[in-house]
């Protein structure tokens, strides 16, 4: 009879033998499907189920029935012991990189690489991070469809079961704020955004077969693109894509967006409360790495997806976009507490490493996918001196045409105009973008503000109160514009008068000899500020 070659998932699932041949207790195209009552075995056979396989399907009322009872504890100890609060809030976040990190090795597993036993036996484990769990315990065997169904299903029936537990639990005694269960369900949608692509995104994840059809990555019995259970598929996919990463993306964009402007509104508290899920893990300065971290997540679940054509590239694009990570990270260090920053490094330099150790192991048979490997190689080593040589460009160009760092100098009395001073500067960055210069934010060396003044500031605004020129700062401050040449912008305040000729030829008499001393070490003499 005529034969038809398809690829298997494993190696192991296809037995060597005669052609159609399957391991124990599977069936199917290429061997994918286990027979009702079976699961799949670390050794590429299906052996009967027990309650081992059944976890995942017990597991989820469990978590059900928890939540409230962990949100009632979560609730007690934020509000009565604060180190404690602290203690947990620690664990938590660490825990949560923990889980981002390994659902980036369950799309790793995914790749089109040779993985060896124990490493293999531990990513097949991660599988229920991308909801890639064996039905065929509960559904009868190729009823891909209900599958993936039920995996889309998954969230929304999370979402139910709380809801009905929290609704239940507000009869109790100790109520649970609807803002801990909104809190919980952000937490879930971020911390497991990566885990919701990876399965909305498997009907996309087709590779060609020897025999010129397409099948699934991982159910090699479905065809792509002809048969309709995949057109359905398909179909369901885009719904999951644009009810799961479109809308956390759009929802997650939309608050970052939002979150200063709501911050400095007469609800802040509240707004502070409610979104703690996406911006308490961050310094306030880095609210907006939650949005960040989030477009990086789906990046990490599109790369199977739309390098499955091209395994060659998984494990590049893959290291760049870790590195990419990690550099952001090692930059901002945006986390709240230190202990997490340190831990999302270490994290992502293991997946760094695990790439680096793996790629000896991808399959790359294919000579075309060597010669494309073989001309990125070229162009990565050509690309390194022209980075070298564009850093150095742009060091020189920078000397040569510095930019003012300050787009206004404030100077002032302390006494007589250091709040008018804050004022002035809170409402300009509220409704500007200039840097203004305030020595007492800004300064760490008096002996640099007369340099300051010269070479970093664009202009120069003079608050003139009565006691300005007494201040022998001051009055450095605004020779060192003049001789400078920097524009000097004054704001009178009530009480000041111009000095007449005679108080300026007694100007040194203010100040003491060693102050006279300080401001001709600058190069400021007394003509100067005369």
């Amino acid at each position: 009879g005529d034969y038809s070659i398809y690829y298997c998932r494993d190696v192991l699932r296809c037995p060597e033998g005669l052609p159609g041949s399957c391991a124990i207790g599977r069936t199917g195209r290429a061997c994918a499907d286990c027979f009702k009552g079976f699961a799949a075995a670390s050794d590429g056979s299906c052996q009967p189920c027990d309650a081992l396989q059944l976890w995942p399907f017990m597991l989820l009322p469990l978590v059900v029935i928890a939540i409230v009872p962990l949100l009632v504890f979560a609730g007690i100890v934020l509000s009565k012991a604060r180190k404690v609060a602290i203690s947990v809030f620690v664990v938590c976040l660490v825990f949560g990189q923990l889980v981002v990190c390994l659902q980036s090795l369950e799309a790793i597993y995914q790749f089109d690489i040779l993985w060896v036993d124990p490493a293999k036996a531990i990513l097949q484990s991660l599988s229920i991070f991308s909801f890639d769990i064996e039905f065929s315990c509960v559904i009868p065997p190729r009823n891909h469809l209900m599958e993936y169904t039920m995996q889309l299903l998954a969230y929304p029936v999370v979402l139910l079961g709380t809801f009905l537990v929290w609704s239940m639990a507000r009869c109790t005694r100790k109520r649970v704020s609807f803002i801990y269960f909104v809190n919980f369900h952000g937490i879930i949608l971020i911390a497991l955004l990566t885990a919701m692509s990876l399965s909305v995104l498997r009907p996309f994840q087709c590779r060609e077969n020897p025999n010129g059809t397409s099948t699934i990555v991982t159910k090699t019995d479905v065809i792509c693109w002809t048969t309709g259970e995949h057109i359905a598929l398909i179909l369901l996919a885009c719904v999951g894509i644009l009810a799961y990463p479109v809308a956390i993306l759009a929802a997650i964009s939309f608050l970052t967006w939002k979150y200063p402007i709501w911050l400095r509104s007469s609800s802040g508290l509240e707004v502070l409360e409610k979104y703690r899920f996406l911006f308490g893990r961050f310094r306030p300065e880095r609210y907006y790495y939650g949005l960040m971290l989030s477009f990086h997540n789906l990046v990490v679940a599109l790369i199977p997806a739309t390098l499955v054509a091209v395994p060659a590239l998984q494990v590049g694009i893959m290291g760049i976009v870790v590195c990419v990570k990690l550099t952001t990270q090692s930059l901002l260090w945006p986390w709240r507490v230190d202990v997490a920053n340190y831990n999302d490094m270490v994290l992502s330099a293991g997946l760094l490493m695990l790439l680096l150790l793996a790629s000896p192991l991808l399959n790359l048979n294919e000579q075309k996918a060597m010669e494309f490997v073989a001309v990125l190689l070229a162009v990565v080593m050509f690309l390194l001196p022209i980075a070298a040589l564009l850093a150095a460009s742009a060091a020189v160009c920078f000397r040569l045409r510095p930019q003012s760092k300050y787009s206004m100098f404030l100077c002032h009395h302390k006494a007589g105009a250091g709040a008018l001073c804050r004022f002035i500067k809170l409402i300009v960055h509220k409704y500007g973008r200039m840097n203004i210069f305030l020595d007492s934010d800004e300064l760490d060396d008096l002996s640099r503000i007369f340099e300051i003044v010269s070479s970093d500031t664009r202009c120069l605004v003079a608050v003139l109160t009565p006691d300005l020129l007494q201040r022998m700062w001051c009055a450095g401050e605004m020779t060192s514009a003049r001789k400078s040449g920097i524009p000097i912008i004054p704001l009178y305040c009530d009480g000041f008068a111009f000095p007449d000729a005679d108080c300026i030829n007694k100007i040194e008499s203010v100040w003491t000899e060693e102050q006279q001393y300080t401001l001709t070490s600058h190069g400021i003499s007394m003509e100067d500020i005369k």
